[in-house]
């Protein structure tokens, strides 16, 4: 059943918004979420509401509730305008987890437009027709109506060529194993549901993979650092990427702009002088990105430690001086004893 409200915000609205309010108060943290409050205005709010006469409503035969002035061509006509502008910002907004309304997720800032590049090179890259591919996508939203959440999903910014780019999924995932694998499945499916065709995985595995999904997979001819997973009625095609399935192609160059995602991802290393292939250019951006994202946490770390370094220095500086003048006013050894050991475990 389609929900349309527009009008005015007088006493009916008011009435709706305070029966949400008493359900947000009423649930545990973990039942706030998106698909249980749609749940409770179809079923409960918004049926009180009708059968009170609350609301003025009128039902079509396919069952589409109207309010208020839905049908007038000016409200119409605003409510298009209104809905693109809000698509078009919405990449810049927050959002909310399903278990914790509270708790905003910040959005992507520009500082990440270049690894959104980068994926979207990758996107082309995976069509093999990297001028009919790059820059044509962004990311979406990952929470499924099955409560479950994937990583990373890019679909195309025009949703007229919905129809010739398919979605793109990529997975970074610690331990890949059978357990994953029916969640990658649920994961292509819900956005089979959402857009018309079958979505493209790439999945990077940082730690380990367990036999049961090894068996799952097999060779891939034009992308050998990775390898193919069965995927046939649920997704086009799956690239799974690991230190397994690339190390022995390393010393291309350059590397694929897969191949060094992967080893950037899999090597976690800290420092890029650390890494193996620190001359490639896909790496050297890739450290360059992180260096930014980045950059206000490491901030904010390196003026905890210069607080806790002033507090240490300051209280060695205390006990110091009081080690001193517990020498000059208490001369005798004996007397000193308790109070000098407690102090020397302070500097020690």
């Amino acid at each position: 059943m389609e929900l349309v409200m527009n009008g005015p915000s007088t006493s009916p609205y008011n009435d709706i918004k305070e029966k949400v309010l008493e359900w947000f108060r009423s649930v545990p943290k973990f039942q706030r979420n998106i698909p249980n409050l749609q749940n409770e205005l179809r079923t409960v709010i918004l049926p009180a509401a009708i059968e009170n006469h609350t609301l003025n409503v009128e039902v079509d035969d396919s069952g589409v509730i109207y309010f208020d002035g839905h049908e007038r061509e000016d409200v119409m006509t605003y409510r298009k305008e209104r809905s693109q502008r809000i698509m078009e910002y919405q990449r810049y907004a927050e959002t909310y987890g399903y278990e914790d309304v509270s708790v905003a997720i910040p959005p992507a800032l520009p500082d990440n437009i270049r690894l959104i590049s980068l994926y979207r090179i990758e996107i082309s890259i995976l069509k093999n027709d990297r001028e009919h591919a790059e820059n044509e996508y962004e990311t979406k939203p990952t929470e499924w109506t099955n409560f479950t959440r994937s990583d990373v999903v890019y679909c195309p910014v025009d949703p007229k060529k919905s129809k010739t780019l398919p979605p793109v999924l990529i997975e970074v995932q610690y331990t890949v194993n059978g357990a994953f694998f029916r969640h990658l499945n649920e994961y292509c499916l819900m956005i089979r549901k959402q857009y018309p065709m079958l979505p493209v995985a790439v999945v990077f595995c940082i730690h380990n993979t367990s036999q049961e999904f090894k068996d799952l997979t097999y060779e891939c001819r034009e992308k050998e650092f990775s390898k193919r997973v069965y995927c046939q009625g649920w997704a086009q095609d799956i690239y799974y990427i690991s230190a397994e399935t690339f190390s022995p192609y390393l010393n291309q160059q350059p590397l694929h702009p897969l191949n060094a995602l992967g080893h950037f991802l899999t090597a976690q290393k800290l420092y890029i002088l650390d890494i193996e292939k620190k001359d490639d250019e896909t790496i050297k951006m890739l450290y360059e990105i992180a260096a930014r994202v980045f950059r206000d946490e490491a901030a904010d770390e390196e003026a905890r430690q210069n607080a806790i370094d002033t507090i240490c220095s300051k209280s060695t500086l205390q006990l110091n001086r009081a080690m001193s003048f517990l020498l000059e006013d208490v001369p005798e050894p004996n007397a000193q004893k308790r109070t000098r050991d407690c102090l020397q475990d302070g500097l020690n």
